[in-house]
């Protein structure tokens, strides 16, 4: 990888972090407070078994995850798509769950 890309990766990664330490509170936009509210009766159903326990709290997962995304965005805000991408990694994640049991 060139170093100016690798530099540029820095760069970016010291703003984000810079922007994590200075953000007051993370607070969804209505279009993501209405997906979450479509989305939490699937999330905290919970599971039986060595699957539901790897994959129990999957809502609270969530909620770190979209946050996470928001934060890496520059956000202080979670909008629709950083919800629908800690969602993705949560289907991911619970998907590997499954398969390795």
């Amino acid at each position: 990888m060139p170093r100016s890309t690798t530099d540029a990766l820095a760069d970016l990664l010291r703003a984000v972090g810079q922007f994590a330490r200075n953000c007051g509170q993370i607070k969804r936009d209505d279009a993501a407070k209405k997906l979450w509210a479509e989305v939490y009766p699937r999330l905290s159903e919970g599971f039986p078994g060595l699957v539901g326990a790897a994959t129990s709290r999957a809502e609270a997962q969530v909620l770190r995850l979209s946050a996470i995304f928001a934060v890496l965005d520059m956000s202080e805000t979670i909008r629709v798509e950083h919800l629908h991408a800690a969602l993705a990694v949560w289907d991911y994640a619970f998907d590997s769950a499954r398969y390795i049991r």
